[in-house]
């Protein structure tokens, strides 16, 4: 093989006894092989030699990728072949690097014989289409001489669109544009006219008030190609400016069988993905669609502040309908279930089969607890007519586990396992129930991971111990006058952690005092960065009873007030009245001392807890919280009448009121008409972050 017959191949890798090997392997069979270890030494040999083949792995060092390469090259004309190596065997990944341009993919580890194979292939394959190129742009060329005999529509036009000469095939589309040789051109051609002028060596053509030049530069309408109707057929005109004249040939070519044909590929493509997202005994959506959808639809939930809900179901003593009457009823069985629970769907809700007998259902749009445990109530209630196969009825209950996305976490495996456990717990129940993980007491969630109750000691000494807040808005603005503080814990190997978990956790072994004091120090430095830009509201942090009858925790409060300079009155403590601390001396003494100070009081969840109301009455609280489980009764008479009830009895002892758990519009609407002047719930914000909240408080003009 002559030097200038040599085919050059460029092989990037940066695994350098592969690469070396693989160099001189392929030398002794005639070709020349340089080296690069990353993609910019590739690129420097690209700049320099003809490279005809590039083989380069798909993962690089410094976190490079292959498909960045693959994606410069490209565009090239005529680019050398390139053929992609990776140790990862992944079908998917080898269709998607055949359909980004690669002409082969390598799996490691490979032969040198299997090397040179592909190497053969592809050159063989890259000189195919340079041939078959060349000889469609000697073809166009040699129309372009005789534009007359061209089969295809062909103008010449000048500068201002004007049309000078039109060949035989031409004719019928004037005729069409009731048009004829010596009038304008329909004005969308322009934009044809004046990408040929940009993209031409010569010079442009001279001003002119209806010339292509005078086309805004930012019209996008068309690129270099405007596509025609003509009756049954389909012409793409583009546009070549002649040299040495200001006027311009437009070449008509016929794309209908092409357009055809990539219409029935669109089709086929169309049709393969969605049989391998679909499971075929059942017509469901299967767990490679629910992963492909999970990032799409967590990151809308993140920006539209609602949440997703993971129902994984499952169908009690389905073995047993296997066992005794065979697979095939068995299936029978499953297709009637996945049509049943179909119908309770929305439109961006995801049906799954998760495997054997194990549904998912994703629901999207989720404001709250109480929509996610309507669906559940639903799904069972589809078991309550037996299903029906040839000669055979069976009843039917299923099982219910839930997770919620953000609450439970955020990777789709850990909110999947997490459903599984609730699941497990439901069977454990009697079945044909449901249960959400985050309903497991707390000894079941530690009982998951021997090592758990050590990592959060270690979380909370070590201060990792996140604080999301939860406006409280005003009931009849609905701009917010108060933010609560909540503790927020994510373990390294389980994810987020229930805050009903961890809590009284730490109130049984002792370590609320030191997770008090890591949220209140972040909650005032979040405070005061809020202040300082301008957004003013209260700050609302829940005080335990441990907390409170600790006298060197109000000092505590005191000095982080003090070291920040904030005034007392920015601070309210949550007092939760299902503790019962009034009836001790000590318990009155300190909330007196807190009063003093200037701190507001709040007392939390009233309703869970059984406090005297003549001792309540004595003591110093702004605030009474009505408890979300009463929130939640407020569209029953019953619980209206109790939650009136309280109503009227907080403006009797002058107290301040909010409501917990507003989830829904008719909840705030009936709680307004209350006279309850605060409210807080999903239906205005989830918990968030610090700075979300102050972009929040922004968009609700919260400003001073």
């Amino acid at each position: 093989m002559t030097e200038e017959l040599r085919k050059q191949i460029l092989l990037v890798d940066d695994e350098e006894s592969l690469t070396k090997l693989c160099r001189d392997y392929l030398s002794s069979s005639g070709y020349r092989v340089f080296l690069a270890d990353c993609l910019g030494r590739a690129r420097e040999v690209l700049r320099t030699e003809t490279i005809h083949l590039v083989l380069c792995d798909l993962t690089l060092k410094d976190g490079e990728s292959g498909l960045d390469l693959l994606e410069e090259i490209l565009p090239k004309t005529p680019n050398p072949a390139v053929c992609m190596m990776t140790a990862r065997h992944d079908i998917r990944l080898a269709i998607d690097c055949l359909r980004d341009g690669a002409f082969d993919f390598i799996t490691k580890p490979f032969s040198l014989v299997e090397l040179k194979e592909s190497v053969e292939r592809a050159l063989s394959r890259r000189n195919k289409m340079i041939a078959e190129r060349e000889e469609a742009e000697g073809l166009i060329r040699a129309l372009a001489r005789f534009p007359e005999d061209n089969p295809n529509p062909v103008f010449r036009v000048d500068a201002k669109g004007k049309i000078l000469y039109s060949n035989r095939a031409g004719q019928p589309l004037l005729k069409e544009w009731r048009i004829d040789v010596g009038d304008p051109l329909p004005a969308a051609f322009l934009c044809l006219l004046r990408d040929a002028s940009f993209n031409s060596a010569a010079d442009k053509p001279a001003k002119d008030s209806e010339s292509a030049d005078d086309l805004p530069a930012d019209d996008e309408r068309y690129s270099g190609a405007f596509e025609v109707n003509s009756g049954d057929r389909i012409f793409s005109f583009s546009a070549t400016r002649i040299v040495d004249s200001e006027c311009f040939y437009l070449y008509g070519h016929d794309v209908t069988d092409w357009k055809k044909a990539e219409k029935e590929l669109v089709r086929m493509k169309n049709e393969a993905t969605d049989l391998s997202f679909r499971d075929q005994l059942t017509g469901m959506t299967n767990r490679s669609y629910l992963e492909s959808r999970y990032k799409e639809l967590s990151v809308k939930a993140r920006k539209d502040r609602t949440g997703l809900a993971f129902l994984l179901l499952d169908l009690d003593n389905f073995k047993e309908v296997n066992d005794i009457y065979g697979h095939e009823t068995g299936d029978r069985v499953l297709i009637q279930v996945g049509r049943r629970l179909g119908r309770l769907l929305g439109p961006n809700d995801i049906l799954c089969r998760w495997g054997g007998d194990e549904i998912v259902i994703l629901k999207s749009d989720v404001r709250s607890v109480a929509e996610v445990d309507d669906l559940c109530r639903d799904v069972l209630e589809t078991g309550r007519n037996p299903l029906k196969t040839p000669g055979q009825t069976f009843p039917i209950t299923l099982s219910i586990g839930y997770t919620l996305f953000p609450e439970d976490g955020s990777d789709l495996d850990a909110l999947m396992q997490r459903a599984d456990h609730a699941l497990y717990r439901a069977k454990e129940m009697g079945k044909n129930t449901w249960k959400a993980y985050r309903q497991l007491e707390k000894k079941e969630i530690f009982r998951q991971s021997p090592n758990l109750l050590v990592r959060f000691n270690e979380a909370v000494n070590d201060g990792d111990i996140d604080v999301n807040y939860q406006p409280i808005v005003d009931a009849a603005t609905g701009r917010s006058v108060a933010v609560e503080a909540l503790a927020r814990w994510t373990d390294p190997e389980l994810g987020p952690i229930p805050p009903g978990n961890f809590i009284p956790e730490a109130e049984e072994r002792g370590l609320i005092g030191r997770l008090g004091k890591v949220v209140l120090r972040k909650a005032l430095d979040d405070l005061v960065r809020w202040r300082a830009g301008g957004v003013y509201v209260t700050l609302s942090v829940n005080l335990s009873r441990r907390q409170l009858l600790n006298r060197e925790f109000i000092t505590f409060v005191n000095a982080q007030m003090e070291e920040r300079d904030l005034p007392s009155s920015a601070l309210t403590l949550e007092i939760t009245e299902r503790h019962s601390f009034f009836d001790t001396a000590i318990g009155r003494t300190r909330l007196g001392e807190l009063a003093e100070a200037g701190y507001g009081l709040s007392l939390d969840d009233f309703g869970t807890g059984y406090s005297s109301l003549s001792e309540m009455a004595s003591m110093p609280f702004d605030e009474l919280k009505i408890a979300i489980n009463l929130t939640r009764q407020i569209t029953d008479t019953r619980g209206r009448k109790i939650v009136h009830a309280i109503s009227l009895m907080g403006r009797a002892l002058g107290l301040s009121m909010v409501a917990e758990g507003v989830e829904t519009k008719e909840q705030a609407h009936l709680l307004r008409m209350m006279g309850i002047p605060r409210l807080q719930g999903y239906l205005f914000a989830r918990p968030m972050e610090a700075e979300a909240f102050f972009e929040f408080a922004q968009s609700r003009e919260l400003i001073k």
